[in-house]
Parts: C-alpha cells; structure tokens; sequence
C-alpha cells in the first residue's frame, strides 16, 4: 500500500504547488484585461446611448409648409394651394391641412412614402370619401388623392416644395 500512497502524494504535491502559480498567473492575466474589459463595455454603452439619441420620427422629413399647385385631371385645371404637414400620434402619423378648401386629412409615413387611408371630409357643405398617396423626394412632396364626388372618381395631384 505504501508504493500506491507514495506515488499518489507526490501527484497531489505536485498539483498543490503548482496550483499556487496558476493562480497568481490567472490573477495577472486576470489584471491585464480587467481595465481592457471595462474600456470595452464603456465603449459599447457610450455607441448604445449614441444611436439611440440619433434615431428620428420616420415622419420628421415631411412635417412643414410645402407650396405648390393642386391640378384636377380630366379638366386640366390647376390652382395655387399650400399643405402644412405636421406630426400624428405616432412617429409614422401624419396630419395634412390643405389651406385652400380647409380640409384636414390624416396619413402615415414609410421611407419617403405618403399613404393616405380611405377617410371622409367635408368640402363646401358636402362629405365625400378620400384615400391617396404621396412621395417626398428632397423637398418637392408629391400627393395623389381620389375624391368621390356623386359616385365620380375625381383625381387631383398637389405638387408643392417645402418653404
């Protein structure tokens, strides 16, 4: 028993003295990279809070006064008219007043897209269904719309730059 027992305790003595300098290696090791991962992390939350504060509303390109003119197809006819875009509930709402018949719509956004859901609104005493859609290419805002009118579509197209 004693050959077994020998053998044994110099494996153990062995693993106890070596274990005193992997630990005091795993220590240095473990203080060099110390500073190195708390640099990191800094870094990575300093990019975090830094994306996060550039982030927009996905409706902020369009809100503002766009100029321009409003033609009737079919008629040809073609008037000076002013919409003021401003922000909706959401950051993709949009709210649309067009000065000239008063009328308020209400829309949202996606890229550079303009949709405008079926609503109704009133013009000159009367209420008619409208729906259409619109782009913002740099800072000309294009928007179709499709008024029924005694069961007639009547399509309008405003072309206006942002002032």
């Amino acid at each position: 028993m004693r050959r077994i027992a020998y053998p044994f305790r110099f494996f153990l003595t062995l693993l106890l003295i070596k274990q005193p300098q992997k630990t005091q290696n795993m220590k240095k090791t473990f203080s060099k990279f110390t500073p190195l991962a708390f640099g990191l992390l800094i870094v990575v939350g300093s990019l975090t809070t830094i994306s996060s504060c550039s982030k927009t509303n996905a409706n902020a390109a369009f809100i503002g006064t766009f100029a321009g003119t409003t033609v009737t197809a079919g008629t040809g006819t073609s008037s000076p008219d002013t919409i003021i875009v401003s922000a909706g509930s959401s950051s993709t709402a949009v709210t649309l007043l067009e000065k000239k018949n008063g009328t308020t719509l209400s829309g949202t956004v996606a890229g550079n897209t303009l949709t405008i859901p079926s609503q109704t609104i009133a013009i000159a005493g009367g209420n008619y269904p409208v729906n259409g859609s619109g782009a913002l290419s740099g800072s000309t805002l294009v928007i179709n719309l499709t008024t029924i009118i005694s069961g007639v579509n009547v399509n309008n197209t405003f072309t206006g730059n942002k002032q």
